[in-house]
């Protein structure tokens, strides 16, 4: 990751984690030559996951090996949940929490980095700052919308803060990942 000017912000002991979850979503094991999508969420000390609204249970499965507990994680609607020095959980959510709108909103919420690994066989991390993503050959970063819409409010300020903050949302977390191409136009109006 460095080596491809990556970097996660985490502490270090979370940031383990965080390394062997990418490294798992990156190579899992296959089944009848197939990858199993895969997802994840890396909790730090000072974060608790009964903040999320979308959140139906948390299943303890302190039991079970780490190889064992991982296959219960879809990276859809069940996500395997590491924090530091604490027994493995399952978080099941109440909808499908497999688009990247919607692990923004989770990990903006949660303050905790959620790795995934979708059915494309693409890996990614949604961190604070935005997705880091395996495509096969090198680590990228795409900025979130937070930290987009923070760097164009101030040279758009005749434009709504919320139609902006939707705007972003819909190009970045709906139409890159699904690549379809977009194109926002700020005008000015001109009284006449």
């Amino acid at each position: 990751m460095t080596d491809d000017g990556v970097v996660v912000d985490a502490e270090e002991r979370v940031l383990r984690l965080v390394l062997d979850e990418l490294e798992y979503a990156r190579r899992p094991p296959l089944f009848e030559r197939r990858a199993p999508i895969y997802g994840s969420i890396v909790v730090p000390d000072d974060r608790s996951l009964i903040e999320s609204g979308e959140l139906v249970d948390l299943i303890e499965l302190d039991a079970q090996p780490l190889d064992v507990a991982r296959r219960f994680a879809d990276g859809r609607s069940t996500y395997l949940v590491r924090q530091p020095d604490r027994p493995l959980l399952l978080a099941c959510f109440r909808r499908s929490v497999q688009y990247e709108a919607d692990l923004v909103e989770i990990q903006a919420d949660l303050g905790a980095i959620i790795v995934q690994r979708i059915a494309m066989g693409v890996t990614r991390a949604f961190t604070e700052t935005g997705a880091e993503e395996w495509a096969g050959y090198r680590w990228t970063n795409r900025p979130n919308t937070r930290s987009q819409h923070e760097a164009l409010q101030p040279l758009l300020p005749g434009v709504d803060k919320p139609v902006l903050a939707g705007l972003l949302e819909l190009a970045v977390h709906w139409l890159s990942p699904s690549r379809v191409g977009g194109e926002c136009v700020a005008g000015t109006q001109n009284p006449r």
